[in-house]
């Protein structure tokens, strides 16, 4: 049988087992803000032991140009490559380097809302996000730009999951 690719967006209902259920990751300049301010708490000292030592203005500018520089580029790296999905009885995540699939019958619990700010995540961002626990002791942290979407449609799959809203 042929698959069918589908984009859900908000309000669509989709129930058809020979589709493929697209989840877009949460896009935008706000999910990175909290990593550009990380790094400007560790560019900054180095600017000013640049400034102090040997080095110019313009070594230390180009230092931290560059770093702003590449982070934004992993970041629209990332955005452009992460994916969500399903696809019949398995969730699927695509990150830079990762692409696994999870057996939605073996999902024990959600946790929607919530942070994690462990960097191996498949997501965009490190807030506003799905923690989906599976097997016996593994988890992701995924973030879909809605995660109600996908909750709703994993609960359809297998009911037995738990599902915990954060505040």
């Amino acid at each position: 049988m042929e698959k069918t690719r589908i984009a859900i967006f908000k309000g669509m209902n989709v129930n058809n087992n020979n589709s493929i259920l697209v989840f877009p990751p949460q896009q935008g300049i706000k999910p990175i803000l909290s990593v550009f301010a990380l790094l400007t708490v560790i560019l900054i000292p180095t600017f000013l032991i640049l400034i102090f030592t040997d080095a110019t203005w313009k070594d230390g500018l180009i230092i931290l140009g560059l770093g702003y520089l590449l982070t934004g580029l992993a970041y629209f790296l990332a955005q452009k490559v992460t994916r969500y999905w399903i696809e019949g009885d398995r969730f699927y995540y695509k990150a830079l380097f990762k692409k696994e699939g999870i057996d939605i019958q073996s999902i024990r619990k959600l946790e929607v809302n919530t942070s994690n700010w462990q960097a191996s995540n498949p997501s965009t961002s490190n807030t506003k996000g799905i923690i989906i626990y599976f097997k016996k002791y593994e988890d992701v942290f995924i973030t879909p730009s809605d995660n109600m979407l996908l909750v709703d449609e994993l609960l359809k799959r297998n009911p037995d999951i738990e599902v915990i809203f954060i505040k």
